[in-house]
C-alpha cells in the first residue's frame, strides 16, 4: 500500500521544479555529511558480521552445520571477488526457468537460491530441506508468493509424477550415500516431466572426506558420470574453478 503513495509523491515532486531541486540539495547534503559514511560502515559491518558467523559455525562449533550460509558469500563478495562462485550456480539454474514452469529446489539449505535467483520469475517453486531450522529461517528471511518451503526428507517425500519442469540439486549430492543417490535419482526421474531438465552441481574433491556431515563426496568425475548416465542424458557439462576448487555443472534430461 505504501508503495502506491510513494509513487504519487514522486510524481508530484517531479512536476514541481522547486520541490525537485530542494529534495536534490537535501539529499546531496545528507550524502556529504553522513550518508556515504553510513553506507561504507554498513557494508563493512555486514562483511564482518557474516565472517564472524562463518568462524563461529565452521571453526568453533562442536557440531558441523548442515549447510553453508550463503549470506556470508553475498556480503563479502565486494571485498572477495572469488565469492562469485555462489552466483554462478544461481545463474546456471535460472537460465533453465521458463514462464509458468514448476520448479523444485532439492536440499534448499538457507533458502537464498530459490529466493534470490528464481522467485522473480513467473514460475512456482517448491524448496525442500530436511532441516526444520533451515525451513523456518527461510520462511522468515526469504518470503515470496510463488515460493513454497517444505520441511521433509527428500528420500521419503512424494513429489508426484511428472510434475516439475525444472529440478535443482546444488552442492548437495555429497550428503547422500551411494545407495541414497540412486534412490534420489529415481525419485527425481519420476517427479520430472518428460521434457524436463535437472541442474546438478557439486564440488569435485581431491580426496574422500566426511566434512560437514557429507556421506559421499565426488572425487572422480568419470565414475560419477557413469552413475549419472544410468538415468540421464548429459546435455551440458562444465567444470569451473574458484579458490583452486573445481565445481561440476550438469544439465541432465531423462534417458529415452
Amino acid at each position: 500500500m505504501y508503495q502506491k503513495y510513494l509513487i504519487k509523491f514522486y510524481q508530484f515532486c517531479i512536476q514541481s521544479k522547486l520541490l525537485r531541486n530542494g529534495i536534490y540539495l537535501l539529499l546531496k547534503v545528507y550524502f556529504i555529511t553522513i550518508g556515504n559514511l553510513l553506507f561504507a560502515f554498513s557494508k563493512r559491518y555486514a562483511s564482518l558480521h557474516t565472517s564472524l558467523i562463518r568462524f563461529q559455525e565452521w571453526k568453533f562449533s562442536i557440531k558441523k552445520p548442515s549447510h553453508y550460509e550463503h549470506e556470508i558469500s553475498l556480503y563479502n563478495w565486494i571485498y572477495k571477488p572469488s565469492n562469485v562462485q555462489f552466483v554462478e550456480a544461481g545463474i546456471l539454474a535460472r537460465l533453465l526457468i521458463k514462464k509458468n514452469d514448476n520448479v523444485l529446489d532439492l536440499c534448499s539449505g538457507d533458502g537464498i537460491y530459490p529466493y534470490l535467483f528464481y522467485s522473480d520469475c513467473e514460475c512456482t517453486i517448491d524448496a525442500i530441506d530436511v532441516n526444520k531450522k533451515n525451513i523456518d529461517n527461510s520462511k522468515k528471511k526469504f518470503k515470496s508468493n510463488n515460493l513454497n518451503y517444505i520441511h521433509a526428507n527428500v528420500l521419503n517425500y512424494d513429489f508426484g509424477k511428472e510434475k516439475y519442469d525444472v529440478i535443482f540439486i546444488i552442492e548437495a549430492i555429497a550428503y547422500f550415500s551411494k545407495k541414497e543417490q540412486i534412490v534420489l535419482f529415481q525419485l527425481i526421474s519420476r517427479a520430472m516431466k518428460k521434457d524436463g531438465v535437472l541442474y546438478l552441481r557439486s564440488p569435485l574433491e581431491e580426496k574422500k572426506h566426511h566434512g560437514a556431515n557429507q556421506k559421499e563426496v565426488i572425487t572422480n568425475k568419470y565414475a560419477f558420470e557413469k552413475k549419472i548416465k544410468l538415468f540421464w542424458n548429459i546435455e551440458f557439462d562444465q567444470i569451473t574453478n574458484y579458490k583452486n576448487r573445481d565445481y561440476l555443472n550438469y544439465y541432465l534430461k531423462k534417458n529415452k
